[in-house]
């Protein structure tokens, strides 16, 4: 599973904003695999742009 605690960007299967880390963006599973996926976050009010592979979830500027 994608977990990446010492940034605090997944818990238990949620990925949470990469700029305010605290709203809830994108629910994982094991397998999920993604290139360029923006998501909006609703407490910020920013759009994030994720890359997903089976090692580690990077955030890039939009």
């Amino acid at each position: 599973m994608i977990e990446m605690v010492q940034n605090r960007l997944v818990r238990e299967g949620w990925v949470f904003c990469p700029i305010c880390r605290k709203g809830k963006v994108l629910r994982l599973r094991p397998e999920t695999r993604v290139v360029g996926l923006e998501v909006y976050c609703k407490r910020c009010n920013q759009l994030s742009v994720l890359d997903i592979d089976e090692a580690e979830l990077r955030s890039r500027p939009v």
